[in-house]
This record gives C-alpha cells, structure tokens and sequence, in this order.
C-alpha cells in the first residue's frame, strides 16, 4: 500500500496531537486542611461538610495534580440557599456558612471541571456548653 505525501502527512499530525495530548497534567488529589469551628461544632473532611445553622466553618484546600503542581480550585454549593461557600483570606481558604437546615452538595473544581462532590449538612444549631 503505498500512501500519498498528503495522507502520510496527515497520519503523522494524528499521532503528534494524540502524544501532545497525553503529556497533560491531570487532577490527582485535594489535601484538606484542619477546619476551623466555632464553639458549636462544625467540620469538614473527606466524609463530608457539617457546619451548624448560622455558623461558620473555615478550612485550607489546595488540589494538586499529576505533576504535584497546585492547581486552580473553586467551590460551589449545589443549592446557596442552604450554605453558602466563600474565598476567604486566600485563593485556597474556603468559609462555609451554615444559611439554614438542609443538605445540599459541594462541588470542587480544578481546570474547570468537577473533581470532587461532597455532602454538606447544616444542622441545627447546639445550645450552648
């Protein structure tokens, strides 16, 4: 089979993008940090968010990728009317504010897209000790 100039051209541009495509650094893991809670309770690690209703929960998160280099993050509340998620202090401290009882997801994205979903519950809030 003999192929024409154009074809091997073409065949070899197909085989430089799949490799170049390869070569991508990909997500590979969030480190989550020590939250912060107020008296009342609140925390927030790989099994989930609890933070009790009109309280706040601070934490660090950085999200690394394959080349252990940090990536981009944001976070997002799947429903804001139930907690609410901020930038605080840094681009990788986040705030969550307990607005009112419920459970909704938190979605964490590196490079734009979902690499994480956690359950977040805002419980009544304690009495005091």
């Amino acid at each position: 089979m003999k192929l024409s100039s154009r074809s091997l051209a073409g065949l070899v541009l197909a085989v430089a993008l799949s490799s170049l495509a390869g070569c991508t650094a990909q997500y590979d893991h969030t480190d989550i940090g020590q939250a912060r809670a107020s008296v009342l309770g609140g925390r927030v690690d790989r099994q989930g968010i609890t933070v009790p209703e009109g309280m706040i929960v601070t934490v660090h998160m950085v999200s690394y990728n394959d080349d252990n280099n940090i990536m981009p993050m944001t976070l997002r509340a799947a429903d804001p009317t139930i907690l609410d998620v901020s930038n605080v202090v840094s681009d990788h401290d986040f705030a969550f504010i307990g607005l009112k009882q419920g459970t909704t997801d938190v979605e964490l994205r590196a490079d734009d897209r979902v690499v994480l979903v956690m359950q977040a519950v805002v419980g009544p809030q304690p009495s005091v000790p």
